[in-house]
């Protein structure tokens, strides 16, 4: 006659399920729980069955890359967790990452470890500082030791206010940008060449072509070298024109030259 087996009720230390066995210190349901419980025990005991059997380990590796090196497992791979079919998103899978993530918590793996002088020192830039004046709304703010050189806003709203300002433009515009190169940007004409000055041009000419008498918007009237020479930049050399007249300026050079020295330019500029 078989002895009867005495069960007892456990509780599974990583799925946390109820199961009954015949030993008093069961702390698993299955060997696949025990296994995710404790990942290094499990490598060790594969480690010594490979070392038994290199052969068998050859032969599951060869065997693995087939089945994952073929285009149509990967995408039956692809397939099988898209969306809905994700087992991340079961509430099982989902309450069983959570409890591994707690217990990594409570081992101390996801912890950083930093070393007492590092702990005071951070401690310390945090008490010692200073407070100082935001650089565009003007407030009060404290800032720690370590920052105490650097910061000049008080926060992301008034760093990015200050990017967008007129003065930020001015102050990062030619030689005061960091990748100021001399003004080759306007190569083949000199720095001093640009929107201001053309600007100026137009405005003593009335925003109109010397030539038609048109009032093109400012795109379409370029301003012209009277002597073709891009580095003369005198009021009294530059002409506005429009994109039509001045494409008839580039050939025939002399006659056009003397033609707004003597008839143009007299008109405003007395040498």
């Amino acid at each position: 006659m078989k002895k009867s087996i005495e069960k007892y009720g456990f509780i599974c230390l990583h799925c946390r399920k109820k199961f009954n066995g015949d030993r008093k210190k069961r702390k698993f349901c299955s060997r696949v729980c025990a296994n995710r419980f404790n990942p290094e025990g499990r490598s060790k005991s594969l480690k010594k069955f490979w070392d038994k059997h290199p052969e068998k380990k050859e032969e599951m590796s060869l065997l693995i890359s087939k089945m994952f090196s073929r285009p149509e497992a990967k995408e039956k791979l692809r397939r099988d967790k898209l969306g809905d079919r994700n087992p991340a998103k079961r509430p099982e899978v989902r309450e069983k990452i959570k409890r591994t993530v707690e217990r990594l918590w409570e081992l101390g793996v996801y912890r950083r470890h930093r070393k007492p002088e590092t702990k005071k020192k951070i401690r310390d830039s945090l008490r010692n500082g200073d407070y100082k004046i935001c650089e565009f709304c003007g407030k009060q703010f404290w800032v720690c030791k370590g920052t105490l050189d650097e910061r000049r806003f008080c926060g992301e709203e008034c760093h990015s206010g200050y990017m967008k300002s007129d003065e930020y433009v001015k102050v990062m515009s030619g030689k005061g940008n960091p990748n100021w190169r001399g003004g080759t940007s306007r190569l083949p004409y000199p720095y001093e060449f640009g929107e201001e000055l053309k600007e100026i041009v137009r405005t003593i000419w009335g925003n109109i072509c010397v030539v038609c008498l048109e009032e093109p918007d400012n795109e379409n009237l370029s301003t012209h070298h009277v002597d073709y020479n891009k580095n003369n930049n005198e009021l009294a050399n530059l002409l506005p024109l429009c994109r039509n007249c001045h494409s008839l300026t580039l050939s025939n050079r002399k006659f056009w030259e003397e033609y707004f020295r003597t008839e143009i330019i007299p008109l405003v500029f007395v040498y």
